[in-house]
């Protein structure tokens, strides 16, 4: 949902080394934003 909504968004991850900032689209590689104007489409 928050790629549907802000797919510009970055997510903080806590890692090993720390805490990490990652774009949402990195989680899910396939996804596909969406809008009422343009439907779906590749972020």
């Amino acid at each position: 949902m928050l790629f549907d909504h802000y797919p510009g968004i970055r997510v903080i991850l806590p890692t090993r080394a720390g805490l990490r900032s990652v774009e949402i689209a990195d989680l899910v590689p396939l996804a596909t934003a969406w809008s009422a104007d343009a439907g779906s489409h590749m972020a």
